[in-house]
C-alpha cells in the first residue's frame, strides 16, 4: 500500500505545480493569422493547457500590405497578458502567405511555489517587445486546411516582488514592502500550428516552445518560464 501512494501523492502534488503556477516567461498562443487580402478578419479562440488559459486573438488586414492584431490571455485575476501588434503581409501565390509583426505586449503575473512550510511568491507587471515572422498556407484542398509556422523573438523588462521567492527566507511583518526585482531578458520562440474545416470556420491546434532565453540581469537567480505550451481552439474567418 505504501509503495503505491507515495509515487501517487508525488505526481499529484508535482501536476498541482506543474499546471496552477505561472510563470514571468511562456509561450503564448497567438493566433497565426496569414491574412492574405484587404478587410479579411481572423478571429481566434483557444484553451491553453500549460497553465490553462483563454486566449483570444482578432487581427485584421487594413490595407493591401498592412494588418493589425489584437491579443489577450487569462489564466485567472492575478496572471493575465496582452499585445497589441502591426504587421506587414504578402500573399506569394499558391495560397502560400507571409507575415511580418512588431508589437508591445503588457501582463501581470504571480509566480508562487508549493511549500508545506510556508509560502512565498514572485509577483509583479512585465512588458514585452517583440518581432513575429509567419510563413504557411492557407485553404489547402484537404479539409480547407490552413497550417504554417513562425518564429518570435524579442524583449522582456519585469519588476517583480519577492516575496520569499529567491534567496534567503525572511521574516517579514505586516506592511512591509517586498523587494522589488528588475530584469531583462531576451526570448525566441518559435511556433506552429494547424487548421482544419469548413471555408470559414475551422478547429485550431497550436504549440509553442521557449527555444531560447537569456538573461541580462539577476543572473544567479533563474528565470522563471515555461519551456512549452499547447492549445485547441476555433478560428472564424470574415
Amino acid at each position: 500500500m505504501k509503495t503505491t501512494t507515495k509515487p501517487v501523492l508525488f505526481l499529484f502534488i508535482v501536476s498541482i505545480t506543474f499546471l496552477s503556477s505561472c510563470s514571468v516567461y511562456q509561450p503564448r498562443m497567438v493566433d497565426i493569422p496569414l491574412i492574405n487580402k484587404k478587410n479579411e478578419v481572423r478571429a481566434d479562440v483557444a484553451l491553453s493547457f500549460l497553465p490553462p488559459a483563454a486566449n483570444a486573438t482578432i487581427s485584421y488586414g487594413v490595407t493591401d500590405n498592412i494588418a493589425v492584431q489584437a491579443y489577450g490571455n487569462i489564466h485567472d485575476a492575478d496572471n493575465y497578458f496582452f499585445h497589441g501588434a502591426v504587421g506587414y503581409y504578402k500573399n506569394l501565390g499558391n495560397s502560400t502567405v507571409m507575415e511580418m509583426y512588431g508589437g508591445f505586449g503588457y501582463g501581470y503575473t504571480d509566480v508562487w511555489t508549493l511549500d508545506f512550510r510556508s509560502s512565498s511568491s514572485f509577483f509583479g507587471n512585465h512588458q514585452q517587445y517583440f518581432v513575429q515572422f509567419n510563413y504557411g498556407k492557407t485553404n489547402c484542398k484537404f479539409a480547407h486546411a490552413d497550417f504554417g509556422l513562425a518564429l518570435k523573438t524579442g524583449f522582456v523588462h519585469s519588476e517583480m516582488s519577492n516575496e520569499n521567492y529567491f534567496g534567503p527566507r525572511v521574516r517579514y511583518q505586516e506592511g512591509d514592502e517586498f523587494p522589488i526585482l528588475r530584469d531583462n531578458l531576451f526570448f525566441m520562440e518559435p511556433q506552429g500550428f494547424v487548421r482544419i474545416g469548413g471555408e470559414h470556420v475551422k478547429f485550431c491546434a497550436k504549440i509553442g516552445v521557449c527555444g531560447a532565453i537569456y538573461k541580462f540581469t539577476n543572473t544567479h537567480y533563474r528565470t522563471s518560464y515555461h519551456p512549452v505550451d499547447f492549445g485547441i481552439g476555433v478560428n472564424v474567418k470574415f
